[in-house]
């Protein structure tokens, strides 16, 4: 039974504390914003990749692996990653994985074989699940209070907004050809000196030491599935809204891009309400408004024969999306005690990149029996019977 304040606000938040200085969380918002890069850079050049390696059998199927596999990566570590976190402390961790991050980007720019291309994928998704789970865990170990909130309401502004410039700058590039946009993933040789010279470490000391520091799991699975859930859904805009691009004769990569980063663009401006009006819901409807919004603009996009008809279901869809990760990482900051944080957090970013990793593997058959339209139009409909479920549930609650 869910207890009277949980029905009337979103959640009870610790003590104010003074909030670290700005220039600390502005480094903390860069490295997670590493996450958001590695898939947008380059999902606009996927048609030119799919026609260099025209000759891999099965090659419609494994090209949708170049943006989803580092997902997989990041699946199966960042539990782990989580989990040294909390063992050896955020900085190693975070060090280690933006050396990671830097060498397996930059290696694909070099790579021949699409094999070995799909391989630093995955080794790239391996150091995101490395610097989210470390970022995560260290904002939630520096703020405290309404400032916990208005920060989790400015990451997911910035890393919108990121996702949105990696998406345009990846489309540019990739109109010069599709290993160019690789070029971007050496931004994390640049931050290392940054977080040595700026960040300290913040691992909080001592075990649990009674049942209240026990992590609620029942606040971590919902916190899960929703994150699942919604990944795979939006993630069928840079995977599949370029094939559909083409399919209405608008095969430009640039296009592509500034189409999806309609989307991050939409989910920026929404996130920006979340402390204002999303923060002060129940966690249902907040759940409840995500898919909406999903459901409405796949719906546009299924029917749209015109670029503008595209470019507003892509907007609406991505304005759901705004309130996920601050509802979200909030959650995860207030609920999970100090010395399991990292975890959390890896369980948090393995069920966002599962999603994103299955989304392609979901959709995929799908599209190619009954087209991208086709593909959008069942997800719009799967997306509204979530949305009616999480309205029972806040009618159940009231």
């Amino acid at each position: 039974m869910t207890r009277p304040s949980e029905r009337s606000s979103a959640l009870p938040l610790p003590a104010e504390a003074t909030d670290p200085p700005a220039y600390i969380g502005g480094v903390l918002l860069a490295v997670a914003s590493l996450g958001v890069m590695a898939n947008a850079t380059v999902s606009a050049a996927l048609p030119s990749m799919r026609d260099a390696f025209a000759g891999v059998p099965q090659i419609d199927t494994l090209i949708g692996l170049v943006v989803t596999l580092p997902s997989l990566g990041i699946v199966l570590t960042a539990g782990l990653a989580g989990w040294l976190n909390d063992r050896f402390g955020r900085m190693p961790v975070m060090l280690g994985a933006l050396v990671l991050y830097g060498i397996a980007g930059v290696a694909a720019l070099f790579t021949t074989s699409l094999w070995t291309l799909l391989a630093t994928r995955f080794c790239l998704g391996v150091a995101i699940g490395g610097t989210m789970t470390s970022a995560m865990a260290m904002i939630a170990d520096r703020y405290r209070g309404p400032g916990l909130v208005g920060f989790m309401s400015t990451q997911a502004v910035v890393m919108s907004a990121a996702s949105m410039m990696f998406l345009i700058v990846g489309g540019v590039l990739g109109e010069w050809g599709w290993r160019y946009p690789f070029l971007v993933y050496g931004a994390s040789f640049l931050m290392i000196p940054v977080v040595l010279m700026l960040l300290s470490e913040s691992r909080p000391a001592g075990p649990a030491r009674n049942g209240r520091d026990k992590l609620d799991l029942k606040p971590l699975a919902i916190v899960g599935v929703t994150a699942l859930l919604a990944m795979i859904m939006f993630y069928l805009l840079p995977v599949r809204l370029p094939f559909h691009l083409h399919a209405i004769g608008q095969p430009s990569s640039t296009v592509a891009g500034l189409t999806v980063a309609i989307a991050t663009l939409t989910m920026s401006i929404a996130a920006m309400s979340y402390s204002r009006t999303g923060a002060k819901l129940a966690m249902p409807l907040v759940y409840a408004a995500i898919f909406a919004c999903t459901a409405v603009g796949f719906a546009i996009i299924a029917m749209a024969t015109t670029l503008p008809w595209v470019l507003l279901g892509a907007a609406i869809a991505g304005a759901g999306n705004g309130w996920l990760f601050p509802a979200n990482n909030l959650l995860i900051a207030t609920r999970a005690p100090a010395h399991q944080r990292g975890r959390a957090s890896g369980f948090h970013t393995t069920c966002i990149f599962t999603g994103q990793f299955l989304s392609p593997l979901l959709s995929g058959p799908i599209a190619d029996r009954w087209s991208t339209s086709g593909t959008f139009a069942v997800f719009s409909v799967v997306a509204a019977g979530i949305c009616l479920t999480f309205l029972i549930v806040a009618r159940r609650q009231r």
